[in-house]
Formats: C-alpha cells, structure tokens, sequence
C-alpha cells in the first residue's frame, strides 16, 4: 500500500507532501502519470460534484485555501479534488476496523477495485 498527495497527521504539526523511498517515489511517479489514473481521477472528482455539490464545493473551497496558504504543497492531479490517494496491491488488500477521527466525518472518498471481482469470495466494503 502506497499513499501519495497532502497529509496532516502522525504527530505532524501542519499538512504537508508525504515522502517516500527512492524505489516509492519512482513507483508512485508511474502510477501518477498513467493516463488511466488520470481519468479516473477525474471521473471520481466529477462524480462526487454531480452527487455531492455541495460538499464538493465545500472540499474545493478549503482545499483552494490550504493550497494558496501554503506553496509547498502539491496536489496529485490537476482534475481531482482529493488531497492524497492511496494505491493498494493485491493480490488480496485488507483493511481492518478502524476509525480515523482526523478524517472529515461527512465527507466522500472514491473507491475503486481494479482486479476481477468474484462476490461469492467476499469483498464487502463498508465505510
């Protein structure tokens, strides 16, 4: 699991990029560049503002206002309002109960499995 873009937390005393190994950040430089992660970048962003307006007016107001306060920080992708991604690799990916109250308690996140997927071995997803 390799998680790229803006992060505030694990004792960080603001946001700030997430840094990686030499070897992760040439593996997440790739994944970044892909045309395919690109657009579905961009369909999750669109989707969430068609679903959510709202809310996504909500997440780009204050994500405009943390990206203007502070220069360093860097956003994934130019067509996508969420400030970091995480690329699991299977073959199977697991994540165990947990709450993350730093997260924002109403707000979205897009989800998407790219592997085949076999209902009758599982794979519920319950946020």
């Amino acid at each position: 699991m390799l998680s790229n873009g803006i992060s505030h937390g694990d004792g960080q005393m603001h946001p700030q990029n997430l840094h990686h190994s030499v070897k992760n950040t040439e593996v997440l430089s790739s994944l970044l560049n892909c045309v395919a992660f690109i657009c579905l970048a961009g369909f999750g962003s669109a989707a969430f503002a068609t679903w959510a307006p709202s809310l996504f007016c909500y997440y780009a107001t204050h994500l405009r206002n943390l990206l203007l306060h502070d220069a360093t920080l860097v956003m994934n992708w130019a067509n996508s309002i969420f400030a970091c991604v995480t690329f699991n690799f299977g073959p199977l990916t697991l994540c165990f109960c947990h709450m993350d109250s730093g997260n924002l308690p109403f707000g979205w996140c897009t989800i998407t499995a790219l592997s085949k997927f076999d209902y009758r071995c599982g794979g519920h997803l319950v946020l």
